[in-house]
């Protein structure tokens, strides 16, 4: 149907975990690791998508250090199965930049009302609101989850953002 409104459900653990272990790489100074131009995440990761090598050797290790700066800097992975945006999270200087590119999901007919863009906010203000989010979710977690293991293991990945 034309302009249908779908809802999908997903767990927000999986978000919560994948920021606690990846906080280090989103909040440092990990910067995009490919000799490539870009002035946002999108930007390099587009420009790094055109190389080519006549070396499958060289095409490889390429890739693979792509793949891994996206699977630090991007939440799609964590999705656990739901529908989410692909959004990437990067420091640059004194900001965090929120970069999303959902064009992708156009193929499964699912839109987002905002399918590509970039917004950056203040480094202090991101880790504010980030640390909120992540104690609401371990709230939440506290009582729907019996196995505290898990819980723990999130409360001591986000404990240096609560100094």
């Amino acid at each position: 149907m034309y302009d249908q409104n779908q809802y999908f459900v997903g767990d927000l653990f999986y978000i919560a975990e994948w920021f606690c272990e990846k906080i280090e790489y989103i909040l440092g100074y990990d910067i995009f690791p490919l000799p490539v131009n870009g002035e946002t995440a999108l930007e390099l990761i587009e420009n790094a998508n055109k190389f080519d090598s006549d070396s499958e050797l060289e095409f490889d290790l390429w890739y693979v250090v792509k793949s891994r700066w996206i699977l630090n800097h991007c939440w799609l992975i964590a999705r656990g199965g739901s529908v989410l945006p692909s959004i990437f999270f990067r420091r640059v200087e004194d900001l965090i930049e929120i970069s999303w590119d959902n064009t992708f999901w156009k193929e499964k007919d699912i839109n987002f009302k905002f399918q590509k863009g970039v917004f950056r906010i203040e480094f202090s203000i991101f880790v504010v609101m980030i640390t909120k989010f992540l104690n609401s979710i371990i709230f939440d977690m506290k009582k729907r989850i019996s196995n505290t293991t898990k819980i723990k293991d999130l409360e001591r990945y986000i404990g240096i953002l609560n100094k």
